[in-house]
């Protein structure tokens, strides 16, 4: 046994080891506090029926954040910078569970933004959560017109309205043909299922036809869930427009194609206001995807730069490099999005985690940006549209994506008359 003088010197001891390791810790510089994330919240679909679309978005987000996380995060005005935390929720393609889970973000993930789910089916109930607790909300996949109509004051969009945007395809058409020695159309038929987008740009392509000259010779909005077109197109076909104007996403843009094939309907141009550049269009149709023409906010041709890409042709080969795809005009609406996000929190002089006072500052800074990003630039008008941005036009050649207008960003010549199917490889 241990004498009792051995005990007490190793517990003297212990109690030295004790007192010098305390008095380090004591003396030591405390450990930094971890700086707070700048979050994001985004109900997004990555289910259902916008699945595919939805996921592209989500794509272009993701681009975005990593990019500005590799650059050491979000700067404050004091140049401070805050890494980007983004929160995603599928909504399932869903308005109602879509407007829940923004709330969700809003009052329990404690958000500092919301970015936009797709379609404005869904950006128009999520909107008035968002504008219920004062939280800025960017949107890149929702531009009917009447979603800005209400006066909100937190809702921002990159893109220009949804009605506008026919009046690249028209120019295009009637305007620039002639540039190459084509006749321009004289008649157009325009088809849109019964949903805010679709009707939004189905409207525009009608008026604006009707403004450069050609006769609308068939109009209508069919039930958002009708699968068979048969009995739609064989009425058009026998009215033989030249054109054939969809206000579309993916899903029915495909089922047109397939439809208009089965039924050798052969009109001059497919105007298609949203959905060709999704790579499933292109991978199920296959040859059949080819000629179709989509509006777009960038090209390889495009004049545009920012303080992270040189040019609009190095945006769009990181991107693609990144994502695998090819950028659609809400991919470029995220970038601008993202810049538009990271200019105006460094003018509101706010920090995260944002209070409501902090969120104001942030809105009204977003409000009065007036910008050039690499994929174009960005100026809200009072009601949250994007007014800045022009506009080109893409057709699909040979399954790739070929910038036909304006004549300065071209990076190919347009086929038209689209050849009959009779004629196609």
């Amino acid at each position: 046994m241990a004498s009792k003088t051995a005990i007490i010197g190793i517990v003297v001891a212990i109690v030295i080891v004790i007192g010098i390791v305390a008095a380090y810790y004591m003396m030591a510089p405390p450990a930094p506090a971890e700086k707070p994330t700048f979050k994001i919240g985004v109900a997004i679909s990555l289910t259902g029926k916008f699945a595919s679309n939805g996921k592209a978005v989500k794509a272009a987000y993701d681009f975005w954040v990593n990019n500005v996380n590799a650059r050491g995060g979000i700067e404050a005005a004091d140049g401070t910078k805050y890494k980007v935390e983004i929160i995603y929720y599928d909504d399932r393609s869903d308005a109602e569970t879509s407007a829940k889970l923004v709330e969700k973000l809003i009052t329990e993930d404690k958000v500092d933004v919301i970015f936009g789910p797709f379609s404005s089916s869904l950006v128009g109930p999520t909107s008035a959560i968002a504008e219920k607790y004062g939280v800025p909300m960017l949107e890149v996949a929702g531009n009917a017109r009447p979603l800005f109509q209400r006066g909100f004051k937190y809702l921002f969009t990159t893109l220009r309205p949804a009605d506008e945007l026919a009046d690249a395809y028209f120019r295009l058409l009637v305007k620039e043909l002639p540039m190459y020695g084509k006749e321009p159309p004289k008649t157009v038929a325009v088809i849109a299922p019964d949903a805010p987008f679709y009707v939004s740009a189905a409207q525009g392509f009608k008026a604006y036809a009707e403004k450069y000259g050609l006769e609308v010779v068939h109009y209508e909005i069919f039930p958002v869930d009708l699968t068979d077109l048969t009995p739609i197109l064989q009425t058009i076909k026998a009215k033989n427009p030249d054109v054939i104007a969809m206000g579309s996403h993916t899903v029915p843009a495909m089922m047109l194609m397939r439809t208009a094939k089965e039924i050798d309907f052969n009109p001059k141009a497919y105007l298609f206001s949203f959905g060709t550049h999704i790579p499933e269009f292109v991978k199920e149709l296959g040859p059949d995807a080819n000629y179709v023409l989509e509006y777009v906010y960038t090209s390889p041709g495009a004049p545009y730069s920012d303080y992270v890409f040189d040019s609009t042709a190095d945006w769009i080969e990181a991107f693609q490099k990144e994502t695998g795809m090819y950028p659609d005009s809400t991919q470029a609406a995220a970038w601008a999005a993202g810049i538009a996000l990271e200019t105006a929190f460094k003018k509101a002089g706010v920090t995260p985690p944002l209070d409501d006072a902090e969120r104001a500052k942030l809105r009204d800074a977003l409000a009065a940006l007036d910008i050039v990003t690499a994929s174009g630039p960005v100026k809200f008008s009072p009601e949250g549209f994007n007014v800045a941005n022009p506009m080109g036009i893409d057709q699909i050649q040979d399954g790739k994506f070929v910038c036909v207008s304006p004549p300065e960003w071209r990076t190919g010549e347009i086929v038209y008359p689209v050849p009959p199917w009779s004629e196609r490889g």
